[in-house]
């Protein structure tokens, strides 16, 4: 099958907008920003980006073949963000001082401590795939086309205004749901191919913008528009994923950055979400340049830090890959998996 260097590209900027997510928000740009331009300005940035997860979650549906997930790349994923976890602090002490005694462990210790929510609920997805594996075998298109609407629309309304009920997307259930959506793109394709893509940005640029204007309008209130569940951000992000996925990569030089950087992007979330990076370098950091510059130059400023910090965190996993090869933690990962699979094998799954 030819590969789609669409979503290669939609990888790269879900990762990549998650710097940019955790710039303005833990570096502490929206919380002080004071200017009608800086909030407005900042904010649709914000909501622009903050489809990142739903993008990311979208991909793992839209390259589902019914195959069942890769038990190798889950036990892999789990080395991976130990690790970057470990080696993110390795990195700060020796470079910058000592965190608290908690945050050492958290470090060490990730998935219990509950710093990298989404790879537990990738987990949790990987569980319960077998399960969704069987029933979207026996269930026709259209009937999960009917399923996932009503879960769309229910995510939307109920998920979204009560948090308690999927987290407001920060939950197991949020990426099944998506998961779903994603595999319904592809099985859609042909339809969908009908939408013209001038209609999905204006799509994008609409959601997002009123997303913008409902977060300046409740500003004071505990709703956020901007949340992974929003109804608003639920269609900018199937729109968008759609338009990306539409990408064509011809250029060989790019195509090979792509598959370079892509299998690499994970670990930017990983670094970027680590308890040392996240809780302590990047608190507050761009809080000064919002004082002492122009909204939109505050933004560009953003930006490029956060592509610098998206290339220093690629090389650092690329740097980890290259580590696992030399010691030969690939060929224990095989070997563990290898084993989970001949365990599952014996109970059905």
């Amino acid at each position: 099958m030819k590969r789609n260097y669409g979503i290669d590209v939609a990888r790269v900027l879900a990762m990549f907008m998650v710097v940019v997510i955790h710039n303005l928000n833990q570096g502490g740009v929206l919380k002080n920003t004071i200017s009608t331009l800086g909030f407005l300005s900042s904010y649709e940035l914000f909501n622009i980006s903050i489809v990142a997860v739903n993008l990311f979650a979208l991909i793992t549906g839209y390259l589902y073949f019914g195959k069942g997930s890769k038990l190798k790349r889950v036990v892999g994923l789990y080395f991976e963000v130990w690790a970057l976890s470990v080696l993110a602090l390795v990195l700060y002490m020796g470079f910058i001082g000592i965190p608290s005694k908690l945050d050492i462990l958290k470090s060490f210790f990730p998935l219990s401590g509950g710093v990298f929510w989404y790879f537990n609920a990738y987990v949790g997805f990987v569980i319960i795939e077998p399960l969704l594996r069987r029933g979207i075998k026996v269930i026709s298109k259209n009937t999960l086309l009917k399923i996932c609407l009503v879960l769309l629309v229910f995510s939307g309304t109920v998920g979204f205004t009560d948090t308690k009920v999927l987290q407001i997307g920060y939950s197991t259930e949020w990426i099944i749901i998506l998961f779903i959506t994603g595999i319904l793109i592809r099985e859609y394709s042909l339809e969908i191919s009908k939408i013209k893509s001038n209609i999905l940005v204006f799509v994008v640029i609409l959601a997002s913008l009123s997303s913008l204007a409902a977060e300046f309008i409740l500003k004071s209130h505990a709703i956020r528009f901007a949340a992974y569940t929003s109804p608003l951000v639920i269609v900018e992000s199937l729109a968008l994923f759609i338009l990306i996925s539409r990408i064509k990569v011809d250029n060989v030089v790019i195509q090979k950055i792509l598959r370079f950087v892509s299998p690499l992007s994970f670990g930017v979330y990983i670094l970027d979400t680590s308890v040392v990076f996240y809780g302590y370098f990047l608190k507050d950091l761009f809080k000064n340049i919002t004082i002492d510059h122009y909204p939109i130059l505050t933004l560009v400023i953003v930006l490029l830090c956060s592509l610098l910090f998206f290339t220093i965190f690629i090389l650092i996993n690329f740097v980890r890959a290259k580590i696992f090869e030399f010691l030969g933690i690939n060929k224990l990962i095989n070997k563990i998996s290898e084993f989970l699979e001949m365990t599952m094998s014996k109970m059905n799954l």
